[in-house]
């Protein structure tokens, strides 16, 4: 249906189809036809029913449309990226200095602690002997200190030159610690039956007898002088 008057062409319209008998696909068009349209008597209100706007001009109402920029001269950041800021790399460097002072903590402490087991193995013997000579000294008076002082004396040696605690000073885990030290069986054997009289006498029945404690007392300064060849 026309919507303008004049010459109005309507184009060609094509169909194919497959020829059996040629065995082919072919086309067929119908000619196109030309239309001389004249407007009508009421071609106002026929065009408004039909088409459902009225024909108009196009033009620019205002700036409802913005034209694309041709020249980017006058474009700038108006912020910069994040990426770029000096605190974006401070923050960033925060856990790396964490964890490297962990790291150097870490190694100091290792360290102190080497320092100390160090130390308190040079000390172990002279501490140990001094323990013993007052133990001996406090026998003659009372002779259940004489035990404990010397029993601190035996257990704070191996304690300090073995790196053990005083609860850890038990039969297996000292025979063990001295096997590992290539210590004589007879020697880990005589340290262990020294501690268990060391114990009898002070949680039983401690001997009154002054050669049996000066006796144990040389017992122990045996056990010092060989653990510190050994060891």
């Amino acid at each position: 249906m026309p919507k303008a008057p004049g010459q109005h062409k309507i184009p060609p319209i094509s169909f194919s189809y497959f020829n059996p008998a040629k065995d082919q696909y072919e086309t067929v068009s119908t000619s196109p036809l030309s239309l001389d349209v004249v407007r009508g008597k009421d071609s106002v209100t026929s065009i408004t029913a039909l088409s459902g706007i009225n024909k108009q001009n196009l033009t620019r109402l205002g700036s409802d449309i913005n034209f694309i920029k041709l020249s980017a001269d006058d474009l700038e950041e108006k912020q910069e990226p994040v990426y770029k800021s000096f605190w974006f790399y401070l923050l960033l460097g925060i856990p790396l200095a964490f964890n490297a002072a962990v790291l150097f903590y870490q190694r100091e402490r290792s360290k102190q602690a080497e320092n100390l087991v160090f130390i308190r193995s040079r000390r172990a013997r002279r501490t140990a002997l001094k323990r013993l000579k007052k133990a001996e000294k406090a026998g003659k008076s009372e002779i259940r200190r004489f035990y404990d002082e010397a029993a601190a004396a035996l257990s704070g040696y191996l304690s300090d030159k073995l790196n053990l605690t005083e609860i850890a000073l038990t039969s297996d885990t000292l025979e063990r610690a001295l096997t590992d030290k290539s210590v004589a069986p007879e020697m880990v054997k005589e340290t262990t039956a020294c501690l268990q009289e060391l114990d009898f006498g002070r949680f039983v029945a401690p001997s009154a007898s002054s050669d049996n404690m000066r006796e144990l007392a040389e017992r122990i300064r045996k056990i010092i002088e060989v653990l510190e060849r050994n060891t």
